[in-house]
């Protein structure tokens, strides 16, 4: 790839991660090399298994689950996520740049950046100076103004209905 772009996928409809392994997969279908890191939450839906056992060339780097939603943790349990969220970021950076990656997906990092496990100056940093052939998808809930800004591809995820709004949970196969 000689050049790589910013990508922000945000909004409050369905659909931000699986675009973003839409993505992954058509990356790894032309050989390239990507690296996918969730914050603030786990590789437990059922696309990530496919992954895990059946696709060339995606990293999955899990290097910071969470198992509860931020708003149900304790003080100490959001302070504990906090430092290992903002850990998972250093970690995921330095292997992205190392290992010569061609794709990184951030995903719900714009969630981690307004939780403040993150800082938005770090982000911003890191993308003004990322390798040059790196191209960046970052996904999340809030818009964040710097951020499309900086961004190359910026799609808004509206949701117009959803079955959560009826009391319908997540279903096995469907949303998770």
């Amino acid at each position: 790839m000689d050049l790589g772009l910013i990508h922000v996928y945000y909004g409050y409809g369905k659909g931000k991660t699986s675009s973003a392994i839409g993505l992954a997969i058509r990356a790894s279908g032309h050989n390239k090399k990507v690296l996918f890191t969730s914050f603030l939450k786990d590789f437990s839906s059922g696309e990530f298994e496919v992954i895990k056992n059946n696709i060339q060339n995606i990293t999955l780097f899990d290097c910071a689950p969470v198992e509860n939603f931020f708003n149900q943790m304790s003080e100490k349990e959001k302070e504990d996520t906090k430092k290992f969220q903002h850990l998972a970021f250093i970690k995921t950076i330095e292997k992205a740049i190392t290992e010569n990656f061609d794709v990184l997906i951030l995903d719900e990092l714009i969630d981690a950046i307004d939780l403040e496990c993150i800082t938005l100056d770090e982000v911003l940093g890191f993308l003004s100076s990322k390798p040059k052939t790196l191209e960046v998808i970052i996904t999340g809930h809030s818009e964040n103004v710097q951020l499309i800004e900086l961004a190359d591809y910026v799609t808004e995820f509206t949701s117009k209905k959803h079955p959560f709004s009826k009391g319908i949970s997540a279903r096995d196969g469907i949303e998770k």
